[in-house]
């Protein structure tokens, strides 16, 4: 019986861009398995032949086997298992040369559960089998095909099969493949894309980036003389990648060669934020550019500034090594504000650390030298310290060593924290390493932390710490911070407290909070808790909140200024109701503070809103205490001077026109003297 797979083909009408993707798969095969496999298409193969190399490699075949391979169609059950014991005698060649002979003789209906049964099977050359079972049913059934992957788009052992798939039917027939992907759920067609972004098709690229033009250019030449970098730029960034993967250094020639000046700044951009093998060639690139005229100082320093920020590892010291050689002062220490240092190892830190204090003093220096120390903490805080000892001068090593506590408790608790806390000789870097302790250990084991803390003698850098610790003690435990604050004496670290546990109240229960507020001693810490309190409240009933303020804290100087930071928040919402509500305010301190905090706010939501309703204001005083804060709001001022000198000429009180006045001539003069100065 003659087995010949042109014939199939021809006799279920299979169109040429499924052959070409079956003979793809087919020679890709030969590569993997090593084999000639193409000898299977020899339209003599006997079936005969291939029953008995298959026979001879099975250490025990059924008797069945012969039969099963003889009929003109199997099930997907025979299937498998024979497939299976092919795949068992582990010769490369017979189980993708058995596995090519059997699925031609599957019936199109049995490939969905064939697939099924293959989806556990891993390891070995699985992959392959099930790959060849895809891209036959591909080329039988694809909208089966497209039904499967849209109804398993949650087993990761289907989605596993999208990108193979994908990848080889696009290097068949790409249009094709593309517009099948397109049609599947986003999950599917994520893997799908993913697929045809790895084969590095420009054309492919260009579709996906919506490109509508001639998909046929492929390289830099044909994109230049066609000047897609005008008439298509999604089509020619695909060939620009293109060009990029194959050679770095022949896309920047080719850069230079865009007649357009902003077009090849638009492109060295995108170049810089690729992924360079060796980012010194893209700095050397960049500098030759500006050199040759090919692009301005700016574009080259932030071509340099991108890709500084995308080195990796032991790329990290040889980028900076060559850019402190290649560059001036300025450009350097420009970059070098961008330069990562992402997985750079111990050895790369401490070299990075001995150059960065070679630098002229500056903030930056000091910065990058603590964040480099920060990642050798971070890696061995006791090596790193020993490394400082005898290779920073013995004052830098203490200005570090608050760096370093996090990764000493880390590693070795209270233990390892005591081991650098014995080390510092100043109050201030106790101060600082306290306070970054208890971002740590406080957060870690809070009673812990307290405990060490409250041992401390010297009573400043105790309470930095319990105070730096405050806000966490009242979110976790509200009780204990409250029954711990009322034991304090009258100060800044009791008032720090209180403050911390009526906030964490105000957001839970702001009633609470406000009758904490009223139990605090200190004015300012009572008011500082009462505004936090009753802004929540007002979210969802501002009347009330305001009512409230005013009845409790009616005998406070300060009330007005609490009801303002409420005003502001409310007019966002409804200012025909807030202005409504304060106007029926007698107090005039307090009607006036909340006008003007509303009148800030819309300056700069919808100045036009409350303009308009200027008249309607019955008390002088409101109208004129409402267009004296928005002349002295600059934003709105200078939007338009001559409006806001016109809003002015209506202000009645001839005292409160004058500073209207006087505060918009003051900044009339400072935008004049900013026009001269320049950019």
């Amino acid at each position: 019986m003659d087995y010949d797979v042109r014939g199939v083909r021809a006799s279920t009408g299979i169109q040429t861009s499924r052959y070409k993707i079956y003979t793809l798969t087919l020679s890709l095969l030969v590569v993997a398995a090593g084999f000639a496999v193409g000898r299977f298409f020899d339209s003599d193969q006997k079936l005969d032949t291939l029953e008995q190399s298959t026979e001879a490699s099975f250490e025990s075949p059924e008797s069945d086997n012969e039969a099963q391979i003889a009929s003109n169609q199997l099930d997907a059950y025979a299937c498998f298992d024979l497939i299976a014991k092919a795949h068992a005698t582990r010769d490369t060649f017979k189980s993708h040369y058995y596995t090519i002979a059997l699925v031609d003789r599957l019936a199109p209906s049995q490939f969905e559960s064939l697939l099924d049964q293959m989806l556990d099977s891993s390891g070995g050359q699985w992959s392959i089998l099930k790959l060849i079972v895809l891209i036959k049913w591909i080329t039988i059934e694809p909208r089966e095909v497209f039904s499967y992957f849209k109804t398993r788009s949650s087993d990761r052992r289907v989605m596993t099969l999208v990108p193979l798939a994908f990848r080889y039917w696009a290097q068949a027939d790409y249009k094709e493949a593309y517009a099948y992907a397109n049609r599947l759920p986003d999950q599917v067609k994520r893997r799908a894309f993913g697929a045809f972004r790895g084969i590095g098709d420009p054309r492919l690229d260009a579709l996906m980036r919506g490109s509508s033009g001639n998909l046929e250019i492929t390289t830099m030449e044909e994109a230049l003389k066609a000047e897609l970098w005008r008439t298509d730029i999604n089509q020619f960034n695909s060939v620009l990648n293109a060009q990029f993967r194959q050679d770095p250094s022949a896309a920047i020639d080719w850069l230079a060669q865009i007649p357009d000046p902003l077009a090849r700044s638009r492109t060295l951009k995108r170049l810089a934020s690729m992924r360079w093998s060796n980012p010194v060639d893209g700095l050397s690139n960049f500098k030759t550019l500006f050199e040759s005229g090919s692009i301005s100082k700016n574009d080259m320093q932030d071509a340099m500034r991108t890709l500084a920020s995308r080195t990796r590892g032991e790329e990290t010291l040889e980028t900076f090594n060559w850019m402190k050689n290649n560059m001036g002062q300025g450009d350097f220490l420009g970059v070098l504000r961008n330069l990562s240092f992402h997985r750079a190892g111990s050895e790369q830190l401490k070299q990075l650390v001995a150059e960065f204090e070679k630098l002229p003093a500056s903030r930056m220096r000091e910065q990058k030298i603590r964040n480099q120390i920060d990642r050798l903490a971070n890696l061995d805080w006791q090596g790193a310290l020993d490394w400082m000892n005898t290779s920073l001068p013995s004052s830098e090593v203490q200005t570090y060593i608050p760096t370093m506590m996090d990764s000493a408790y880390r590693d070795q608790g209270a233990e390892g924290v005591m081991a650098l806390w014995n080390r510092l000789e100043t109050k201030e870097l106790q101060i600082s390493s306290m306070q970054q302790l208890a971002r740590s250990w406080g957060r870690n084991n809070l009673m812990e932390f307290v405990d060490w803390a409250l041992k401390i003698e010297d009573r400043a850098v105790m309470e930095s710490g319990l105070q730096a610790v405050s806000h966490h003690w009242a979110n976790t435990d509200s009780e204990g911070a409250r029954l711990f604050a009322d034991a304090l004496p009258p100060g800044e670290m009791k008032n720090e407290f209180q403050s911390a546990i009526g906030n964490s109240l105000s957001s839970v229960d702001p009633i609470k909070a406000i009758e904490y507020a009223i139990q605090i001693e200190d004015k300012n810490a009572s008011m500082n808790v009462a505004r936090n309190a009753f802004s929540q409240w007002a979210r969802s009933d501002p009347r009330g909140a305001i009512s409230s303020a005013i009845e409790i804290f009616h005998d406070d100087e300060r009330v007005g200024y609490l009801v303002q930071s409420i005003a502001g928040q409310w007019s966002s919402d409804d200012l025909d109701g807030t202005l409504e509500y304060f106007q029926g305010i007698e107090s005039q301190d307090i009607r006036i503070k909340a006008l003007t905090s509303i009148s800030q706010n819309m300056a700069h939501q919808n100045p036009e809103a409350l303009i308009a309703r200027i008249d309607t204001f019955e008390r002088a005083e409101d109208r004129d205490a409402i267009l004296k804060s928005l002349a002295s709001n600059w934003n709105f001022a200078m939007r338009d001077p001559d409006k806001t000198q016109s809003l002015v000429s209506l202000i009645g009180d001839p005292q409160t026109r004058e500073q209207a006045e006087a505060t918009l001539s003051r900044y009339r003069s400072q935008m004049e003297r900013r026009n001269e100065a320049g950019p």
